[in-house]
C-alpha cells in the first residue's frame, strides 16, 4: 500500500499511537526538538504535522 504526502503524517501518527498509547504526544514533541538540533527544517515540519495529526485522532486528555 502506497501513502500520499498527506497520509503519510496521518499513517505515522496512528503507529505512534499504538506503539506508545497516552506517551505518543511526548514522543512526538521529543522528536520534533531532535530534528530542531540537527537543524532540519523538513523534519520539524513533519514531526509538527504528525503531532498535529495525533491531537486529532485521540482526545487531548488522552496524549501527554
Amino acid at each position: 500500500m502506497t501513502l500520499t504526502l498527506d497520509q503519510v503524517p496521518w499513517g505515522a501518527a496512528s503507529m505512534l499511537l499504538r506503539q506508545h498509547g497516552e506517551r505518543a504526544a511526548s514522543v512526538a514533541a521529543a522528536r520534533v526538538e531532535e530534528m530542531k538540533r540537527a537543524g532540519d527544517a523538513d523534519g520539524v515540519a513533519m514531526w509538527k504535522k504528525i503531532a498535529s495529526c495525533l491531537t486529532k485522532l485521540s482526545p487531548p486528555d488522552r496524549l501527554s
